[in-house]
C-alpha cells in the first residue's frame, strides 16, 4: 500500500514493504516529483555501502531521498550528500536527547553503536549524472532480539528508551537534509567535522588536523 506524507515537507511516498527504496527511488526517477522520497515500514532487500545486507525488519526508518542534478562539485559529492544525511540524522536524535557522533564515511552512532548507515548512489543520465539517491536507515523500533542478529554493535531509539513517532522522524530527517544541503558544502563539511570520529592527527583528506 502506498501512502503520502501529511507535512509540509518534500512529498514522502510511503510503502508498507518493499525490496529496495533505493531500488524503486531509481526505477521510479523520471516520474517523481522534485526532492521526492520513498519511505516504507520494512524492507526484503535493504543493502548499505559495497552491497551488504541493511537488516530492515518493521519498526524503523527506511528513506531514499531524491536530488536531481549535482548540488555541488563532483570532487564534494562523496562526502556532501551522505554528511548531509548525517547531519540531520545526528540533529533528530539530539530533539530525543540522544547523542550521537558520525564514523567515518557513513555511519551515526550512539555511545560506539551504529544506529543509522547512509548510502548515496548517482542517477546516470545522457548528459553524466542526473541526480542521486541518499537512502537512510534508522533503528527507531529495534528490539534486543533484533539488534542482536546485527553483525556489528547496534542500538536503537528504543533500546536507548525513547519511543519516537516513525512518521515524526521521517519528516523531520528529510526536511533536515533539505537544510543542510542548502548551507553548502563547506559548512556541512565543518559541522560533520566537530561531530566525527577519528583517530588523534587522522583526516579524510590527508591534512594532518
Amino acid at each position: 500500500m502506498l501512502f503520502r506524507t501529511r507535512s509540509r515537507c518534500p512529498t514522502i511516498l510511503w510503502h508498507d514493504v518493499v525490496g529496495s527504496t533505493q531500488e524503486v527511488a531509481r526505477a521510479m526517477w523520471t516520474g517523481l516529483p522534485p526532492r521526492a522520497v520513498v519511505g516504507a515500514r520494512a524492507q526484503t532487500a535493504g543493502r548499505g555501502r559495497g552491497g551488504r545486507p541493511w537488516r530492515s525488519p518493521p519498526g524503523n526508518v527506511y528513506l531514499s531521498c531524491t536530488v536531481p542534478g549535482l548540488p555541488c562539485s563532483p570532487a564534494d559529492l562523496p562526502t556532501f550528500l551522505p554528511w548531509a544525511m548525517a547531519l540531520a540524522v545526528g540533529d533528530v536524535l539530539a530533539r530525543y536527547g540522544v547523542p550521537s557522533s558520525l564514523k567515518w564515511p557513513n555511519d551515526v552512532r550512539v555511545e560506539g553503536r551504529k544506529v543509522a548507515g547512509i548510502l548515496v548512489e548517482t542517477v546516470p543520465g545522457a548528459r553524466g549524472v542526473d541526480g542521486a539517491v541518499v537512502g537512510v536507515g534508522v533503528n527507531v523500533g529495534m528490539g534486543p532480539e533484533e539488534l542482536s542478529r546485527i553483525d556489528q554493535p547496534a542500538t536503537s531509539l528504543r533500546a536507548l528508551g525513547v519511543e519516537a513517532d516513525l512518521q515524526e522522524v521521517a519528516e523531520a530527517l528529510v526536511e533536515g537534509f533539505w537544510n543542510w544541503l542548502g548551507r553548502g558544502p563547506g559548512p556541512v563539511r565543518a559541522a560533520a567535522w566537530t561531530r566525527m570520529e577519528f583517530a588523534r592527527g587522522w583526516n579524510p583528506w590527508g591534512a594532518q588536523c
